[in-house]
């Protein structure tokens, strides 16, 4: 049990915005929000005003994370629920062990308790009093307990069935989930699942994946497209089932047909890993840019911290794919190596230093630089934005002045102007 000091305290559950009757998997999902929201990667260019606050406000949050998840814990152990109920982010009720399993001996259901009970308040009047008991009476008594037994005898003891039960090891889950046929989309002529590497898809609407699930039996970790089965020998037991998501600590596993098809590895707790569907020809990248494939992007970046869909998150940045390559990115935390190079350096832009209405992309390229982000027609540079057209500079908006713009008519007269 936690000490005094480790206990929680009701500042703890107002941090974490909850009440104190909060149960185990609320301040779970409270404590993943704030710390996305307070998290100091976020602020790590803002004033450093903003980045103690950031830094002590994550600490408070960790902190009453940490004593009220612990407190919740040891009474969960010292208390266990009923046999009936479900405990809070605990693992599903799976099939409990009768007492006939326990002792040896056949167990009473409860519709036979429940027979005991009625024919106890019928004869419970008479054997109060012995005195008055006659042959006849004590006879009656002894057939209506004969009756009993034989219901009891014929009422199942077995426990009705629960929820979905936790799989206790790879066999019996492999058992449970039929394979699926078509749950890993892949090109035309490529090996389906167990034989070789699995390709990308190439689908708007289907997730963008790498997927080798042929390695499940002989590597550490499990990939998108492995099975259950493969994922609990990797993982062992989730703490908690919810549909088709599997969660560990304040990670979580998506399945869809009994396959991986998202995850989560907040607190880096999975043993998750991409690798791509090709082994690299000559030296490897050391930059990613837009129109880059999946492949490329593994290369330089490495396994993904989350995989939605075709979204691809690497810590608090982002990739977003479309048909396999890069379409839009967000490195506004600094955690990606891209890189945008003009296809065309522009002589005219070097010279002059600044860009305006009606520049070209490879133009702002050569005077700004890597955009921060991209999304869209808009690119991003930090708190600045430059709206594009057909290609070309429409509007822009220079919030944080860290942009070379210059309006067209003081471009012209800067032109214009005799040396």
């Amino acid at each position: 049990m936690p000490t005094s000091s480790e206990r929680p305290s009701s500042e703890d559950f107002h941090t974490l915005g909850l009440e104190p009757d909060a149960a185990l998997s609320e301040v779970k999902k409270a404590y993943r929000d704030l710390a996305k929201q307070w998290h100091p990667d976020r602020f790590h260019q803002h004033a450093p005003r903003d980045r103690r606050r950031s830094e002590e406000k994550f600490k408070l949050i960790t902190g009453a994370y940490r004593r009220i998840s612990r407190d919740l814990k040891s009474r969960e152990k010292a208390y266990p629920p009923h046999p009936g109920s479900q405990g809070d982010g605990q693992r599903p009720a799976g099939p409990r062990r009768s007492s006939a399993d326990r002792n040896g001996k056949e167990a009473t259901s409860p519709a036979g308790r429940a027979s005991i009970k009625k024919v106890w308040r019928v004869l419970q009047p008479e054997w109060r009093f012995p005195a008055v008991l006659t042959t006849r009476k004590i006879a009656w008594s002894l057939t209506a307990l004969v009756i009993c037994g034989l219901v009891i005898s014929f009422v199942p003891s077995s426990d009705a069935p629960s929820q979905r039960s936790l799989p206790s090891s790879p066999e019996s889950i492999s058992k449970q989930t039929p394979h699926p046929a078509t749950s890993i989309d892949r090109q035309p002529g490529k090996a389906g699942p167990g034989g070789a590497p699995g390709n990308l898809i190439s689908s708007e609407q289907e997730p963008d994946q790498t997927v080798d699930p042929g390695r499940e039996t002989t590597t550490p970790h499990f990939t998108l497209g492995s099975s259950e089965a493969h994922v609990l020998r990797v993982q062992g037991p989730p703490a908690k089932i919810h549909g088709q998501t599997w969660f560990y600590g304040l990670s979580e596993i998506q399945f869809r047909e009994g396959r991986v098809w998202r995850y989560n590895n907040f607190d880096h707790s999975l043993r998750v890993r991409l690798v791509p569907s090709h082994e690299p020809s000559g030296s490897l990248p050391s930059f990613f840019t837009v129109g880059s494939t999946q492949d490329e992007v593994l290369l330089v970046q490495g396994t993904p911290t989350r995989v939605d869909g075709s979204k691809w998150y690497f810590g608090f940045s982002e990739v977003r794919f479309r048909h396999g390559r890069v379409d839009d990115y967000d490195n506004y935390f600094g955690n990606l190596k891209v890189r945008l190079l003009p296809s065309k350096p522009s002589d005219a832009a070097a010279r002059n230093g600044c860009f305006t209405i009606g520049s070209t992309q490879d133009e702002v390229l050569t005077v700004q630089g890597t955009p921060t982000s991209i999304q869209g027609n808009f690119w991003f540079y930090q708190f600045s934005n430059i709206l594009f057209r057909d290609g070309k500079v429409q509007h822009v908006v220079n919030a944080a002045g860290n942009l070379h713009f210059i309006p067209p008519d003081d471009l012209a007269k800067q032109m214009n102007k005799p040396e």
